[in-house]
């Protein structure tokens, strides 16, 4: 069946059978997507011919695996739930950011996600970046809430504090695309405000664990400990 749909509706990237999806397979493995890029095809035909004998995995992903580019397996209101449970009720900087856009934490978490999904990066992702960076909007570190860089983007080190956005919403879209140049080839839906969204070597990074020793470094469990809020949040 899979070899017959390979002459037809592949290239609109339609399903071939229940066991093998094309999306899945080309966001699953990066050694493919720099090889085939946006052709399609070249994905059924690799599964057809190498895949199956690699053992590799053709199937739809149906669940969170730490892709930055991917949909949503939550909602704004499941990650704003996440972060009072942890930090409690109070635990919001409702003084630093309410005049920023976000006057509690389900207007940020509703802009978070609004800003993760126009741009197909995963907002669990994001989410868990975001309070991976921050210690859950505490801070403390180089960068400053009032700062609302979310995810360290140009901190370097003492005198270097990183970049300062006008709001929430700017910040996190900074972050978005920051994001998106590692775990994508694809353009931006957005103008870009990321400054050094031009210096990623676009596509390096398309799962959290591969942010390691690249958006932090050393970086040693650093994905791994994304991963681990983006899955209490999905729960």
């Amino acid at each position: 069946v899979l070899r017959h749909f390979v002459s037809c509706g592949m290239a609109e990237g339609r399903r071939g059978s229940d066991s093998f999806d094309v999306y899945g397979y080309r966001n699953r493995y990066a050694d493919l997507r720099k090889a085939f890029g946006q052709n399609l095809k070249s994905y059924y035909i690799h599964y057809l011919n190498c895949g199956i004998k690699e053992g590799r995995n053709g199937a739809s992903a149906t669940g969170y695996e730490g892709f930055i580019m991917s949909s949503a397996y939550s909602t704004y209101l499941d990650a704003a739930d996440h972060f009072t449970k942890t930090v409690g009720p109070k635990g919001f900087p409702s003084a630093v950011y309410t005049d920023r856009g976000a006057s509690n934490i389900i207007d940020f978490c509703k802009i978070l996600y609004e800003e993760a999904q126009s741009e197909g990066v995963s907002p669990e992702v994001l989410y868990g970046q975001v309070m991976k960076e921050t210690g859950y909007l505490k801070f403390g570190n180089l960068v400053q809430p009032n700062q609302c860089n979310f995810g360290g983007l140009g901190a370097t080190g003492p005198g270097n504090p990183g970049y300062t956005f006008g709001s929430v919403r700017e910040g996190l879209r900074a972050q978005v695309q920051h994001l998106k140049a590692y775990g994508s080839t694809e353009p931006l839906i957005n103008p870009c405000i990321d400054a050094r969204f031009k210096y990623v070597s676009r596509g390096c990074a398309p799962r959290t664990v591969d942010l390691n020793g690249k958006w932090a470094v050393p970086g040693v469990g650093y994905g791994e400990s994304i991963d681990a809020i983006a899955k209490e949040v999905i729960g």
